[in-house]
């Protein structure tokens, strides 16, 4: 009777680290896979994004947009000679002018031809048209508001950069006119606004990614470790059932 009494417990404990064992051998088996493909997934998006963001793309998008704000500032600085130069004419010659206000309107139209402006128009301070050059030009433009012309000098002309409506305009109040104002425009290259538009989009969405970079990794990372968890878990319990039937 004594040998047959200690077999019980020699059975259930030779049960209890077959069970174990099982269990354990399921989750080896279901986690070591999870594991490595988590270290790969995390080594390879980390070169992913060190390719992404490497100084090569950092550097190859600012150029890109310091050239197309070059290419902005450039017409600033063109409409600003012309609007000045042309100031200075009509003010000079103000005394043809009042005598005969057609020989402003042909002014005006000789110097938007020659200039390549796409219009040249002289407005008083209630935004009435006094004088306009006759451009080929279909497209409308918008005249600066009302409340703004008082701010406006004949020292300095105040130049808007309208990438987003494809032109340039600039506006400067005339010397010896009493509140005159000459205002012209210069359209952009068709050709170019698109691309000045996709650029700063590209500038501005590859700044939030790069903002985002630490986040990214950590989102991935905790996404891999639910998954291996899941993986794990689900390991354990089939182990468990499966232990369970075969120790019965």
């Amino acid at each position: 009777r004594g040998p047959g009494r200690a077999c019980g417990p020699l059975r259930g404990r030779a049960a209890a680290r077959l069970h174990v064992r099982i269990v354990g051998l399921f989750s080896i088996i279901a986690a070591a896979p999870a594991i490595m493909v988590a270290i790969v997934a995390s080594v390879t998006l980390d070169r992913g994004l060190d390719r992404l963001f490497s100084t090569r793309t950092r550097s190859a998008i600012e150029n890109s947009l310091i050239v197309a704000e070059a290419y902005l500032r450039d017409h600033a600085q063109i409409v600003r000679s012309d609007i000045m130069l042309m100031a200075f004419d009509i003010a000079r010659t103000k005394t043809v002018f009042d005598q005969d206000p057609e020989k402003l309107r042909q002014y005006l139209t000789f110097q938007a031809s020659v200039r390549g402006l796409a219009a040249a128009i002289v407005i008083d301070k209630e935004l009435n048209v006094v004088a306009r050059a006759d451009a080929n030009v279909s497209q409308t433009f918008a005249l600066p508001p009302r409340d703004a012309l008082p701010h406006i000098t004949n020292k300095e002309p105040q130049i808007v950069l309208l990438p987003d409506t494809n032109y340039v305009a600039a506006i400067i109040r005339l010397d010896q006119y009493e509140d005159y104002y000459l205002y012209i425009t210069r359209l952009l290259d068709p050709r170019v606004v698109p691309q000045l538009q996709a650029t700063r989009a590209s500038a501005t969405e590859y700044a939030a990614l790069e903002a985002r970079r630490v986040g990214v990794q950590v989102a991935f990372g905790l996404m891999y470790t639910v998954i291996a968890l899941i993986v794990l878990l689900s390991a354990v319990w089939i182990g468990f059932n499966f232990a369970n039937r075969l120790v019965a």
